[in-house]
């Protein structure tokens, strides 16, 4: 299933961490959270600028299998309520591509 939090936008700026708190509204038990990140909602999860799981961590940076899965991670702060918190480091939007724009995103559960 596709969440998208409330049609929110997210500010990620290239060079620094990123860390937020998300409500998914969804019991995660057992469940494993995906966030992706693209330039087009048609993209494949592979040539996303970011995806990030609960269970690797980085998986995806710019289109590419991530080289430092520590550069990102998902931590589930309450299992029940689905709130999670996602972290990017600065290393990881440091290479961020074509920074400029709307780029779609998604957490899948």
């Amino acid at each position: 299933m596709s969440i998208y939090p409330q049609k929110q936008n997210i500010e990620i700026v290239r060079g620094d961490d990123y860390s937020q708190q998300f409500f998914l509204g969804v019991d995660l038990t057992g469940k494993v959270v995906t966030f992706t990140l693209k330039t087009s909602k048609y993209d494949a999860d592979s040539d996303s600028k970011v995806q990030i799981d609960t269970v690797t961590g980085l998986v995806t940076l710019n289109g590419a299998p991530a080289t430092n899965p520590a550069w990102g991670s998902i931590t589930v702060d309450s299992i029940l309520a689905g709130t999670i918190t996602l972290n990017i480091s600065h290393e990881a939007t440091d290479l961020l591509r074509s920074t400029t724009g709307w780029w779609y995103w998604d957490f899948q559960v």
